[in-house]
């Protein structure tokens, strides 16, 4: 039987413990649960190991910044102040009688990972390299192999890849082996992480769904799934995994990361009624989907079980643009949707995307006049940021024609908007994807 090293490397996400690894832990364990194979978050740890030596340091100040020359100088900068990671990483290998090592590769840290892949296959010459994640599913979708030296590919989901390869399948290639009733799954181990090190304390992210129901044209989440596009926990499965990690952490703050927690909005007042009768001091926060058919009960509820914030994905003040997008909304869809949040005094955020392929100087100044019309509605703006190209999402390079405004200069006017009319924002979240 094989004996893997399943490691997650930098720049990535600091501030909770990924939930990739978590999830291959369990499942490893729920097969054998004297499991050896051993679970890196080496973000984390570099993390915590080059900020006590460089705590000023450019690299430290930018570990989770998305501006593509600092990811690609990442790897370079982080030899350079600790020169011995690939060599320390070798030794585990060879100490612990490691076959095989798996990266959970991302869009952030895709360039490391590729960049010590290449070192190790220079001096590690019998170890096999696995690579799964995001990122992988899209360089094998858009024929990019060849870009990485890997030996196993695993596209989308990767828990049953992983125990097939754990058996010692002889497979090059795992394609979309996908688990169709994922109540099948065992509860995500954090029990390999030192919470401690992660910048959010007693929180854990959870999961409630994977994929999304929407089909949001500059999103390319539904790439990422292939035989099932939407699938969700029963109400059962989810509060006795929240109830399994308050005892086994003592914790009762949670971070929903599904893309909407209101696709099945039966399931949602279910799970609410079991969270305020099981877990009635839980705090939890999630991103919602505007639609028009979620009754003002449900929102009360949501407040009553815990909820104390939702991200909400507005993205523009413009019907055409809503359109364009493909949002499945308009904009008086919305206006009421806030306003049965404010009626539960649920608070909440909107993120606003700035430049479509689409936008005109007229959409525009619709997003402007939308925002000071329902000031009195909207509590913060949780992030702001151009439209961002991705060749994995259903827009075509065609339509990336020059716009004929200034995207920058009209964030900052939406900004001063912001201000005059009391919307609060965080500046850390003002082209967050950009920088």
């Amino acid at each position: 039987m094989n004996r893997l090293l399943i490691c997650l490397l930098p720049p990535f996400w600091l501030k909770l413990p990924p939930l990739s690894l978590s999830y291959l832990a369990a499942s490893l364990k729920n097969q054998d649960e004297n499991n050896s194979d051993i679970f890196i978050d080496f973000n984390s740890e570099i993390y915590q190991k080059l900020k006590t030596q460089y705590p000023q340091d450019f690299l430290i100040k930018n570990w989770e910044s998305n501006n593509q020359n600092h990811k690609q100088f990442f790897f370079e900068n982080l030899i350079e102040r600790y020169p011995k990671f690939i060599d320390d990483l070798i030794d585990k290998i060879k100490k612990n009688e490691i076959t095989h090592i798996a990266f959970s590769v991302f869009e952030s840290n895709y360039y490391t990972t590729m960049k010590t892949i290449e070192n190790l296959k220079k001096q590690c010459q019998n170890i096999i390299i696995i690579v799964g994640g995001p990122e992988i599913t899209k360089i094998l979708t858009l024929n990019k192999k060849k870009e990485i030296q890997a030996d196993i590919w695993a596209v989308g989901e990767g828990e049953n890849a992983i125990i097939s390869i754990k058996n010692g399948s002889a497979k090059s290639q795992y394609y979309f082996e996908e688990i169709k009733n994922i109540d099948d799954l065992a509860y995500p181990d954090f029990t390999i992480f030192n919470l401690n090190n992660y910048k959010v304390n007693n929180c854990l992210p959870i999961l409630m769904s994977r994929g999304c129901i929407n089909n949001c044209s500059f999103c390319s989440e539904k790439k990422l799934y292939k035989n099932f596009k939407f699938r969700q926990h029963s109400s059962e499965y989810t509060i006795e995994m929240l109830k399994y990690l308050n005892k086994k952490f003592n914790i009762n703050w949670f971070i929903f990361q599904d893309s909407l927690i209101n696709a099945n909005l039966e399931k949602l007042e279910k799970l609410c009624i079991l969270m305020i009768d099981k877990l009635p001091n839980m705090k939890w926060e999630a991103q919602i989907y505007i639609r028009n058919d979620m009754p003002i009960e449900l929102f009360k509820l949501l407040k009553k079980a815990g909820c104390y914030n939702l991200f909400v994905g507005l993205e523009s003040g413009s019907d055409y643009i809503l359109q364009k997008m493909n949002k499945r909304f308009d904009t008086n869809t919305a206006i009421n949707f806030f306003k049965k949040c404010k009626l539960a005094d649920l608070h909440f955020e909107i993120s606003l995307i700035i430049g479509h392929p689409f936008e005109t100087k007229k959409t525009i100044d619709d997003t402007k006049k939308f925002l000071i019309k329902n000031s009195d509605l909207i509590p913060k703006i949780a992030q702001i940021n151009p439209y961002i190209y991705y060749e994995f999402s259903d827009i075509s390079k065609d339509d990336l024609t020059p716009l004929d405004f200034d995207v920058n200069q009209e964030i900052n006017d939406i900004l001063n908007i912001a201000n005059d009319c009391k919307i609060r924002y965080t500046k850390a979240f003002v082209n967050n994807l950009l920088n």
